[in-house]
């Protein structure tokens, strides 16, 4: 049997794609062009990724609606039970666990499959079966009769979660134009965010439309929603193009070809056989330096530089926890009526209609700033908001309340353009893209399961029949924001406005992170020696050892 590398390049030859060419002359060098002459020449594209961006807006429904109606009391009476000391109808917190750690623990059963599953069958098949899976267990939440059998829906749907999770950003990034890449991982948080906004306008409403105890409308119609978006992408998702990455990846270069000209058929001007060569000349360096592999096995996120790839992946997207949005933004409609506020549902409403602003504003920063710099800053932000926040608790005035909402509202705000979008745009490009699948599937197990850790924690740290902590439980997060802001600081290097080939080249080369946007190379796409500041030798945490590296040049010439 024939063995990858002469598979690939024999279709590569049948298709009168010169493999060498493609590889020799490296990236094309062009001008700037401005963002909005981009997106008019993607415009074809750009309705099959709306498409996959509704899937990531049932990812928001469902991650803030079940926090979201522990602020609904009948929900509260339904589920859980009378309490004397808060003179409230509470949630056991062993359910409230359940829910938010079960959840997570089944998000990291599904991404552990879905690299390897969409692989196999493809990324369009594979969304397809997680929106099937979202939508059985939404109607078996909607119809739960006790709170165990709610559980368990929540279960069933963080299955599906953990698949669209590590398939979607993959996916729009295989779709996306070389140059428009950030933007659609962007977006990706964007539509969440999006989701978590109509989640809360959802139980805002039902809210005022059914305020009865015993009326458990608000809560059905709430969960009702979850459904909805997922259904709408099934429908719809025939129409889906297959990723043209994954199929130069198996060789099919005519249907890698025929999807291109699918999806930027209309736009006369768009470079299909450049776009192709691009595709190819990445899949052939990496398929040379695999040629031995049949197929792309997990271990090899583990080996090497890719691990330290896989390492700066993981702790980008775990930092969206760290910093404290597992807690903030999903409890924050029950951390407001516990801390006294009136008018909860609005607060909330207005809440995540600042963080969409937000969201909205990093497809203008993230154009302008780089990736290093907004994450780190926005780290450094974010802790001291939830110190600040967390002294709140020492305050006694009843304008603390309010002095809450703002912090809250600052948080919200800068959360996600800082980090939420930004880790999006990193996670994709941090990878080798022949592993990007693989290694954000990864990344996602080990968010899934702190987010495990955290959602069995959180619930017995915060309600009132159990710790208590309240406010104070912001200091948690002042903490970890502390340990990952040093990470950061120090680990994560600048990605924004560079080539899978450059960002391959620069970590093979063991370039310090600090010093990636200095990097130049050649116009055929060679690192120029002299200048790069190394940081990294052979091991995974070598830079540590290294410390004369981080700071002198090395005295190589140019190639």
């Amino acid at each position: 049997m024939k063995d990858t590398t002469e598979h690939i390049e024999e279709n590569f030859h049948d298709n009168d794609i010169d493999i060498d060419a493609s590889s020799e002359k490296g990236p094309v060098v062009e001008e700037e062009v401005p963002l909005m002459e981009q997106l008019k020449a993607a415009r074809g594209v750009i309705k099959y990724m709306a498409i996959i961006f509704a899937a990531s807006i049932g990812i928001g429904i469902d991650s803030m609606v079940f926090s979201l109606m522990l602020g609904l009391e009948s929900f509260r009476k339904e589920y859980g039970y009378w309490n004397e000391a808060s003179q409230g109808w509470v949630i056991k917190a062993v359910y409230q666990s359940g829910w938010n750690g079960g959840s997570q623990g089944t998000q990291i059963v599904g991404s552990l499959f879905a690299g390897q599953f969409s692989d196999m069958i493809g990324r369009r098949y594979t969304l397809c079966v997680a929106a099937i899976i979202a939508i059985v267990a939404a109607v078996i939440e909607v119809t739960a009769k006790n709170a165990a059998v709610l559980v368990a829906g929540k279960c069933i749907m963080g299955l599906g979660t953990g698949v669209l999770v590590t398939v979607v950003p993959p996916y729009l990034s295989e779709l996306s134009p070389p140059k428009l890449r950030g933007y659609a991982a962007i977006g990706i948080n964007f539509s969440i965010c999006f989701g978590q906004f109509l989640a809360a306008i959802t139980v805002m409403g039902c809210s005022r439309s059914y305020p009865g105890i015993d009326d458990n409308r608000a809560y059905k119609v709430s969960l009702s929603v979850q459904f909805i978006l997922v259904s709408v992408f099934l429908l719809v998702s025939p129409v889906l193009p297959e990723s043209p990455a994954l199929l130069v990846q198996r060789g099919k270069i005519d249907k890698a070809r025929d999807v291109l000209h699918k999806i930027y058929g209309e736009n006369t001007g768009y470079d299909l056989d450049g776009h192709l060569d691009l595709l190819v000349a990445q899949v052939q360096k990496e398929t040379i330096e695999k040629e031995h592999s049949k197929n792309i096995s997990y271990l090899e996120v583990f080996k090497g530089i890719q691990f330290w790839r896989l390492l700066i992946v993981t702790a980008v997207l775990t930092g969206q926890q760290w910093v404290g949005f597992t807690f903030v933004l999903p409890y924050i409609n029950y951390f407001f009526e516990n801390a006294g506020i009136s008018s909860s549902n609005e607060k909330t409403v207005g809440v995540m209609t600042i963080a969409v602003g937000g969201n909205m504003l990093s497809y203008v920063l993230l154009e302008k700033i780089p990736r290093r710099k907004l994450f780190v800053y926005g780290v450094m932000f974010l802790g001291i908001c939830n110190l600040l926040t967390g002294s709140m608790s020492l305050a006694s005035s009843s304008a603390s309340g309010y002095v809450l909402v703002v912090f809250i509202c600052l948080w919200s705000f800068v959360y996600q353009f800082a980090i939420g979008s930004n880790a999006y745009a990193i996670m994709v490009e941090i990878p080798s893209s022949r592993l990007v699948p693989k290694t954000v599937a990864v990344a996602s197990n080990v968010n899934s399961l702190i987010g495990f850790g955290l959602g069995y924690l959180i619930p017995f740290l915060y309600n009132p029949d159990e710790v208590n902590m309240g406010l104070k439980i912001m200091y948690v997060w002042f903490g970890t924001s502390v340990v990952l802001f040093v990470f950061v600081l120090f680990f994560l290097p600048e990605s924004k406005n560079r080539t899978a080939l450059e960002m391959d080249q620069m970590f093979e080369e063991h370039v310090n992170p600090l010093y990636f946007d200095k990097v130049q190379f050649t116009v055929d796409g060679d690192l120029i020696q002299s200048t790069a500041v190394k940081g990294y030798t052979s091991g995974y945490f070598a830079a540590f050892r290294s410390k004369k590296a981080w700071l002198t040049k090395t005295d190589e010439t140019d190639v």
